[in-house]
C-alpha cells in the first residue's frame, strides 16, 4: 500500500498520537509499504527507504508550550493540502490517513477533491469530557476567552469532516464519538508499542516515581504533588521526577516551592527517547492522575520496562490496569490515597518487581505490537476496499 500520514507532530517523545504515527510508519515501511509523512515538526527520522517525510510551515519550535494558534492552523491546512495533493498525483498514494484535529480538516478536504479514501484517528473528544473543559484549556494557555469558542467550533468542525473510516483506539473514545459520527464507520483497534525499543536495559527500582506526559491541566499533575508533601515525611528521601513540557510547569513549580519540596520533586523538560528509557528502566513505578484519557500510551511503556503504574480510576484507564495486580487505581483527586500507594511500593521492592513482571506479561499478551500493525494493515485494506465498492 502506498499511505500518506498527515499530521503536526512526528516524533517518538511528543506524545501518544505521534508516537503511534512514528511506530506505524517505521512497521509498515518494514513491510514494503510506502509511507509518506506530512507534519510541522518532525523530531526523528526512519531508516528506511520506504518512508519518506516532509515538513511544512509554520514549523513548531516550542511545541508544547502554547498550543499553534487559529492562523497556524489554517497555514497548516493550506500548505499540506498544496504538498499532500503533489504527493498524491506522483505517487499515486491509496490511503490517507490522519490524527486530529488540524490534519483531520486538510487530510478531509484533499480527500474530497481526489478521490483518495481516509482514516481519521481520534484519541479523544474534549467537550464530551466537562462543559468547562475548554474555559480551562484556554486559562491555563494564557490565551483570550474567545479562544474556548473557537477551539470548541474547532474541534466540532474537525469531527463532521467526511471522512470514510474513524479509528478509535479505546472503547471510552468510540462511545465518545457516537453522537457525532452519524453513518460514517469506526472500529477500535488498541494501539501497542514495539517493546523491542524498551527492553535495552535491564529494569532496576530506585527511590522515586515517575511522571512523563505533558504539563496540562487535565493531567493533574498537582496531585502527585501534593501527594509527594505526605511522602517525604516518611521518606525524606523519595523523589519525584516529572518528564514533559507544556503550559503548566510555572504553576506547577510554584506549588512546589511553596510545599518547599524542591529537593524532592524535579522537572526535566522535553528529553530524547533514550533518556526516557533510562529513567523507566530505573524508577520504581509511572504514574498517570489523569482525569481522562483516550488511552494512556505511556502506560505501556512503563509495563515494557516491567514496572507497575498508579493510575487515575477513570476510563479507559481501569480497563488497562488491573488493581493490585499490575498497579493501583486511584481516586484523581485525593492526593492521600496517592501517597499511599506511593510509599506502598516505595517501601517494597519485591511487589514492584512482582507486579512488574504481571505488566510486562500483559503487555506481550494482550498489546502484542506484531498484532496491531497487522490490524491496522487491515483496518487499512478495509477502507480502501469498501471505499472502492461504494464508488
Amino acid at each position: 500500500m502506498r499511505i500518506l500520514y498527515l499530521t503536526q507532530f512526528f516524533s517518538s517523545t511528543r506524545g501518544g498520537g505521534p508516537l503511534i504515527f512514528y511506530d506505524l510508519a517505521k512497521a509498515l515501511s518494514k513491510r514494503g509499504h510506502e509511507v509518506y509523512v506530512i507534519c510541522n515538526v518532525a523530531t526523528e527520522t526512519v531508516d528506511n527507504e520506504n518512508v519518506k517525510i516532509f515538513t511544512v510551515k509554520p514549523f513548531l519550535e516550542n511545541t508544547y508550550e502554547l498550543p499553534p494558534s487559529p492562523t497556524h492552523n489554517l497555514r497548516y491546512i493550506w500548505n499540506s493540502m498544496l504538498l499532500a495533493a503533489k504527493i498524491a498525483r506522483e505517487n499515486k498514494i491509496q490511503l490517507i490517513h490522519t490524527n486530529s484535529f488540524t490534519p483531520v480538516i486538510a487530510g478531509s478536504l484533499l480527500s474530497m477533491i481526489k478521490g483518495i479514501p481516509m482514516i481519521a484517528s481520534i484519541h479523544d473528544v474534549f467537550t464530551n469530557k466537562d462543559r468547562s473543559n475548554w474555559q480551562n484549556w484556554t486559562h491555563y494557555n494564557n490565551l483570550p476567552n474567545y479562544y474556548s469558542i473557537i477551539g470548541r467550533i474547532y474541534e466540532q468542525i474537525s469531527l463532521h469532516m467526511p471522512f470514510d473510516m474513524i479509528h478509535s483506539i479505546s472503547d471510552t473514545t468510540k462511545n465518545d464519538l457516537l453522537p457525532y459520527i452519524g453513518k460514517r464507520a469506526i472500529r477500535v483497534v488498541y494501539p501497542a508499542i514495539d517493546d523491542r525499543n524498551y527492553t535495552t536495559v535491564k529494569p532496576t527500582y530506585g527511590n522515586f516515581i515517575l511522571y512523563i506526559g505533558r504539563l496540562v491541566f487535565y493531567k493533574n499533575i498537582d496531585v502527585l504533588i501534593k501527594a509527594y508533601d505526605e511522602v517525604i515525611k516518611e521518606e525524606p528521601t523519595a523523589k519525584l521526577i516529572i518528564v514533559g513540557e507544556g503550559p503548566m510547569e510555572e504553576e506547577l513549580t510554584n506549588l512546589v516551592r511553596s510545599l518547599d519540596i524542591s529537593e524532592n520533586v524535579l522537572f526535566t523538560g522535553h528529553i530524547s527517547h533514550q533518556s526516557k528509557i533510562d529513567l523507566l528502566s530505573r524508577c520504581s513505578a509511572l504514574a498517570l492522575p489523569s482525569m481522562f484519557e483516550g488511552f494512556g500510551l505511556v502506560i505501556l511503556e512503563s509495563f515494557a520496562m516491567a514496572k507497575p503504574v498508579l493510575v487515575a480510576k477513570v476510563h479507559p484507564l481501569d480497563q488497562i490496569v488491573d488493581h493490585g495486580v499490575d498497579g493501583y487505581l486511584l481516586p484523581h483527586n485525593d492526593p492521600r490515597e496517592w501517597a499511599a500507594a506511593i510509599m506502598t511500593l516505595l517501601s517494597n521492592n519485591q511487589l514492584c518487581q512482582e507486579m512488574g513482571r504481571n505488566a510486562a506479561k500483559k503487555l506481550k499478551d494482550k498489546y502484542d505490537f506484531e498484532r496491531y500493525i497487522e490490524s491496522m494493515e487491515t483496518l487499512y485494506a478495509d477502507t480502501i476496499g469498501g471505499l472502492a465498492k461504494r464508488r
